[in-house]
């Protein structure tokens, strides 16, 4: 799948666990992380990144314009990551909760997947176990002007599916006139903290205009929305010609089929909608666009969430996929002859926290732990498959 105006460059973060225990290796990064990362850096690995807690690792792929590109890269790595860490001892577990979420805010939120992932979290103390699945989409320097209404529309067609890192569009560079909005969102109905502009918006004087006629704080409705931050971000901090990115996150890290389901999702509408921006073609704007399922929405209930406005249901997410959004990326699934109707069956299929549901009545968190880990790790290229690999049922 080759976009020649896009930069596709792709980063998971997963969990280091032990073989033994199913627990998370607190103190991976005493020794045993520059250990993995020299490794990989002979290999011809991006650089490794790791967190706070040294529990998690971040694998990252070079941006370049063809997605199964990307992927594979991306499948290479995670497999030779795990191949060296299985002979230490240790396993990556892609399953987890974004670190972004606070427990508080988890434990009130009934969802199989926070439901799912708590436990585990629990086991250790804290929010140790997290996963997180990053696509950035870059363009070229000429075409920096599209980045803010590429976000902007990206919210309003892939909303059941996504979340834009830190809740807000990325563009531009610190050295040129672009400035850094402290900009104020109106998502009074949904109240999610991700919601689309409350304008139609193609371009940037109309972001601009937007920005400097902000209600007052007098204004009855500013109390409904939230303040967000704009930072600029480049493809490549040592090469400001090379463009500039955003970020785009999926909130349920799974396995890798599904990560690549959405990635292509979100690929296919930003170059449809890219494409329409250069064009000044005019883009259809969802006749129920304000209701759009939230984040926490759509975690609740996962496939069975519906669309709803003062509690009339719309929308479920395949027909509001089917409905809304598959008329906008048609032409580009043609290009890219992707089958429509398989991708969002797999967009809507269940994810593994939905079986880790049913798993928890009979098995440990560690040993649900570690038979996704070791299902990941038999699934890997040059691995054998999966039913050859010791699973602890």
């Amino acid at each position: 799948m080759e976009a020649c105006e896009l930069s596709i460059g792709l980063e998971l973060e997963a969990n280091v666990i032990d073989i033994d225990t199913g627990k998370a290796i607190l103190n991976f990064n005493n020794g045993e992380f520059q250990k993995l990362s020299s490794y990989l850096f002979s290999q011809g690995y991006p650089a490794l990144q790791t967190e706070f807690d040294a529990a998690t690792i971040e694998l990252s792929t070079l941006p370049c314009h063809d997605l199964d590109l990307a992927f594979k890269n991306l499948s290479e790595n995670l497999s030779s990551t795990n191949n060296f860490l299985y002979q230490q001892g240790r396993l990556l577990l892609l399953l987890g909760l974004h670190p972004g979420r606070g427990r508080d805010e988890l434990i009130m939120t009934d969802s199989p997947y926070c439901r799912a992932s708590l436990p585990l979290m629990a086991e250790q103390g804290g929010p140790l176990f997290y996963c997180s699945f990053q696509i950035n989409l870059g363009v070229d320097v000429r075409d920096i002007d599209y980045l803010i209404p590429l976000c902007h529309w990206l919210q309003v067609y892939m909303w059941p599916c996504s979340v834009i890192t830190q809740s807000s569009p990325i563009f531009a560079s610190r050295n040129t006139n672009y400035k850094s909005f402290r900009v104020r969102l109106n998502d009074a109905i949904s109240g999610s903290r991700t919601g689309p502009l409350s304008l139609d918006l193609y371009d940037l004087s109309e972001f601009k205009y937007y920005c400097h006629n902000l209600p007052d704080e007098a204004n009855a409705l500013r109390k409904y929305n939230v303040w967000y931050d704009i930072f600029p971000k480049l493809i490549d901090e040592k090469n400001p010609s090379a463009g500039y990115r955003i970020e785009i996150r999926l909130a349920d890290t799974t396995e890798l089929a599904k990560l690549y389901a959405f990635t292509q999702a979100m690929v296919l509408t930003f170059m449809s909608v890219l494409h329409k921006l250069k064009a000044k073609e005019p883009l259809v704007l969802p006749k129920h666009r304000w209701f759009m399922l939230n984040r926490d929405s759509l975690l609740k209930k996962g496939r069975e969430a519906r669309i709803t406005y003062n509690g009339e249901e719309f929308y479920s997410v395949p027909d509001y996929l089917n409905t809304i959004w598959r008329p906008l990326v048609t032409n580009y699934a043609k290009h890219f002859n992707i089958d429509m109707n398989h991708l969002i069956t797999q967009l809507t299929g269940d994810s593994r926290s939905n079986e880790m549901l049913k798993q928890f009545e009979t098995m440990t968190t560690d040993h649900i732990a570690l038979n996704y880990a070791y299902y990941d790790y038999g699934d890997g290229p040059g691995r054998p498959p999966a039913e050859n690999v010791q699973l602890f049922l």
